[in-house]
């Protein structure tokens, strides 16, 4: 069926994977502060892969423990043949692998990719534009893009504007050292003491991504009625994407998505309301160190 072009919408996923010994991407790209430097090797590749980068963009980016994944959405067949092109020739490859190496120092490092529509692993199917065309074209995207997502475009806008202070690094070092840019007159109450409310840092994260166990659901449920980016179906979405990784990394996810939704309002007051709220005072009193079998 003819239709307008402006109306053509398809979308595909670009398996990403390189050598962990020489460029951990997926490590990288967890950490608060490289991801920024990941996410515009990611934008810029696309880019010159089309002509026309608002319509071909990035809908989410998904980590496992060995690859990146992008979900990659385009609005024009133009486009999408573009990108096809770019990517069979090898072009796709080689611009991500610059992008990467101008930002780290990783001169060995290589790029592995593959291509993938519904079911269909497109790399084998090159040859037939048409066919990978129609692949796409019936992957329609069932959601918008991620607002972690939306986050990270603006923040590279915000570096070409040359608003380098609204993304410094001593900014993003707070918000995952969990260094206080709260007043130090800020407490939450526990147990009849008093403590000193801040950022989550670190260390709070792995300590409850490794200690919450199968409740992390539930607490994350008691977040979402306060932070919009877990709010349904975020939750069911994480188990389902980090099934295989277990819940830890599962657990993980979800208390990453808040701190980073949530910026300076991402607090350690806010999260042990949730554990008291779930009964879970024992996690609680292990985030204030009032047990004594700290993990070494």
């Amino acid at each position: 069926m003819a239709g307008d072009a402006a109306e053509w919408i398809g979308s595909v996923f670009l398996f990403i994977q390189t050598d962990a010994h020489q460029l951990n991407l997926p490590h990288l790209y967890k950490d608060s502060l490289q991801q920024l430097n990941v996410y515009r090797a990611l934008q810029l590749t696309l880019k010159e892969a089309t002509e026309d980068a608002h319509k071909a963009e990035i809908l989410k980016v998904l980590s496992t423990d060995k690859q990146l994944i992008m979900h990659i959405k385009f609005s024009s067949e133009k486009i999408c043949v573009q990108f096809l092109r770019s990517y069979s020739s090898g072009r796709v490859r080689q611009s991500l692998l610059n992008h990467l190496r101008m930002t780290f120092p990783v001169p060995h490092a290589a790029v592995q990719t593959q291509l993938r529509a519904g079911g269909e692993q497109l790399d084998s199917l090159l040859g037939e534009e048409q066919q990978c065309i129609k692949c796409i074209s019936n992957q329609k995207p069932d959601h918008l893009k991620d607002e972690h997502i939306v986050q990270l475009e603006q923040s590279l806008r915000n570096l070409n504007l040359g608003n380098e202070q609204a993304i410094s690094t001593r900014t993003l070092c707070s918000i995952t050292e969990g260094r206080n840019d709260l007043s130090q007159e800020v407490t939450l109450a526990f147990q009849d003491q008093q403590f000193v409310d801040r950022l989550l840092s670190r260390e709070d994260h792995q300590k409850f991504a490794k200690l919450v166990g199968r409740y992390w659901k539930i607490v994350g449920r008691t977040l979402s009625k306060t932070c919009r980016a877990l709010r349904d179906p975020a939750i069911d979405n994480l188990a389902y994407e980090f099934e295989h990784e277990g819940l830890y990394e599962q657990a993980y996810q979800m208390l990453l998505k808040f701190i980073q939704s949530e910026g300076k309002k991402a607090t350690l007051s806010r999260l042990i309301d949730a554990l008291i709220e779930n009964e879970l005072r024992s996690l609680a009193e292990d985030l204030l160190a009032l047990n004594n079998n700290e993990e070494k």
